[in-house]
């Protein structure tokens, strides 16, 4: 998706536009450098909690302050491997 050119259609619009970045995950970054933090799973509660404080009525800061409160921390139950390695980065083994 072209997230900045669907922002510059809307604001030619009319419409006023805010961005939130899905920047959730507490583990991937401390809070001075949260905007390096990774989006995870945590995203979609942020869109589950924005959405009603929209129908509520709430302007579009309100919408979007409720969006970027959210933290989230991420766990695996199995290894992980990032795309592009070719191998994990950790395994679990049994005790």
């Amino acid at each position: 998706m072209n997230l900045p050119t669907a922002r510059e259609t809307l604001q030619d619009g009319g419409f006023q536009v805010e961005t939130v970045l899905g920047t959730d995950d507490i583990a991937s970054a401390s809070a001075e450098e949260s905007r390096k933090r990774h989006g995870v799973a945590g995203l979609i509660c942020a869109y589950k909690a924005a959405g009603p404080r929209a129908e509520e009525g709430g302007n579009l800061q309100e919408v979007r302050d409720t969006a970027v409160r959210l933290n989230a921390l991420g766990q695996s139950a199995w290894r992980c491997q990032i795309a592009g390695s070719d191998r994990p980065s950790f395994a679990l083994y049994d005790a």
